[in-house]
């Protein structure tokens, strides 16, 4: 559920800054869609905030899934129907989120390789102090839960 929390945060806070950066002008709005107009001028922000709205659902779908069938007094046969149906949810979640990727060859994945492009492996984006504090918090972030899925009791 944490990954749920923070992705929402994400989309929230980037929504909003580039809500705020488009009030402010200063790019060519001409563009045969808005699609084509939001990967021309904002593609980072623009795919971060899909990439989160997406896992942010996804995340939250699971862990219900999850926590239903560890924690609730209902007969075994129920949960399973119960965990089966927001599994279901959550792959026509992702089914159709994958056909409105149009720019990305209809793949999740795609969009997040296209992420990894447009920020880890393009190092402009972390020679500034924060941005490299950021960096550094996601890959602990990511060593620490692999290492707690790991360890033994």
């Amino acid at each position: 559920m944490a990954l749920c929390l923070t992705s929402a945060l994400m989309v929230v806070f980037i929504g909003t800054a580039m809500g705020t950066r488009l009030h402010g002008g200063g790019f060519d709005p001409m563009a045969t869609d808005a699609l084509s107009f939001m990967i021309r001028e904002c593609e980072l922000p623009y795919i971060m905030c899909r990439l989160g709205f997406i896992s942010s659902l996804l995340s939250f779908i699971g862990g219900s899934a999850l926590r239903m069938s560890l924690t609730t007094d209902l007969p075994p046969s129920s949960v399973k129907g119960l965990t089966c149906m927001l599994l279901a949810v959550l792959f026509g979640c992702i089914s159709l989120f994958n056909a409105t990727l149009i720019h990305y060859n209809n793949s999740v994945l795609n969009l997040v390789w296209r992420v990894l492009e447009l920020s880890v492996l393009n190092i402009k984006h972390y020679l500034r102090p924060l941005s490299l504090l950021a960096l550094l918090s996601v890959g602990a972030s990511i060593f620490f839960i692999i290492k707690g899925f790991t360890e033994t009791d």
